[in-house]
């Protein structure tokens, strides 16, 4: 069971092992870490960042209000350690508030212990509880493997297979799209999270 603190204006979520919060300025370093590693930008078919974007988008994203649309992002930390080691968020649309997309990104130092699917499903509990969801969606190319076993572990059901969607790195990718309902999300079984359940 998550625990949400408000703080004056950004949410707190904890789960047992995690913290998800709002970034700060100071987590540029463990920010380019994880959002610049080479295998990582080839999972995710992004490119890198340098030092001043990532500055700007930590700023902007420190200071959006609980109530923000666009992406919002949540630095992830351990509770037993201090320190960015990677983030979840979600994509919501003034024009459709009750949906989100969802996204994640660990440094590869901190996977293989189950912490994505941590994160990711008190996110999800998040949306749901908190935000009145109805609906959240994520998306990876076919071939990452870690993030689509994520997404089933917490829930998700395969809801499309999209056929050389993505541009990236000048190779067109395939991509998989997963949903969650909050009625499938509120009978599912609550996941037991363990370090062999994705990889990630």
């Amino acid at each position: 069971m998550l625990t949400v603190e408000q703080a004056p204006m950004v949410t707190s979520i904890a789960s047992a092992r995690l913290r998800l919060r709002a970034p700060r300025i100071d987590d540029l370093r463990d920010y380019m870490a994880y959002r610049n590693d080479a295998s990582s930008l080839v999972a995710q078919a992004m490119d890198a960042i340098d030092e001043d974007g990532a500055r700007d988008f930590l700023v902007d994203q420190s200071r959006l209000d609980d109530d923000a649309y666009g992406w919002r992002m949540f630095a992830v930390e351990r509770l037993d350690r201090p320190g960015m080691i990677g983030e979840v968020g979600v994509f919501t649309s003034e024009d459709d508030p009750r949906q989100g997309d969802l996204g994640w990104w660990l440094h590869a130092d901190h996977r293989g212990r189950g912490y994505a699917a941590e994160a990711v499903a008190a996110l999800v509990e998040w949306c749901f509880v908190e935000c009145d969801f109805h609906r959240v969606t994520a998306s990876c190319l076919s071939t990452n493997i870690a993030s689509r076993n994520t997404m089933r572990r917490i829930g998700m059901r395969l809801e499309r297979r999209s056929i050389e969607s993505r541009l990236s790195g000048g190779y067109w990718h395939d991509e998989a799209g997963y949903a969650l309902l909050r009625r499938e999300w509120e009978v599912r079984p609550m996941p037991r999270i363990t370090p062999e359940d994705d990889g990630f």
